[in-house]
């Protein structure tokens, strides 16, 4: 194999791990989100006695390393621009 054929397979190698890694991160969003209903407005509604500070402490926690991994894929240095959209979002900012 030459110089040419081994940087065509690397190159191949590379693309195909970057494919896996979005499917990846893909299939992880959508779990997130299936596991996001179990706190919805209906489950908070149906079963109320369900939920407790844990659970707040919980959805917190989520958020926080959400906010760090999206800092670091998005290449923020800090995650102070997303608590500020999020609270743009929730009127914390009017």
């Amino acid at each position: 194999m030459d110089k040419t054929e081994r940087q065509n397979a690397n190159r191949q190698k590379m693309l195909a791990e970057l494919r896996r890694a979005r499917n990846d991160i893909a299939a992880l969003t959508d779990w997130m989100e299936l596991h996001l209903g179990h706190y919805s407005d209906e489950e908070i509604a149906d079963c109320p006695e369900t939920f407790n500070w844990g659970s707040v402490g919980t959805l917190k926690e989520v958020r926080s390393q959400l906010m760090d991994t999206l800092r670091f894929f998005a290449g923020f240095e800090t995650t102070e621009e997303l608590q500020n959209s999020l609270d743009d979002l929730n009127g914390d900012n009017e």
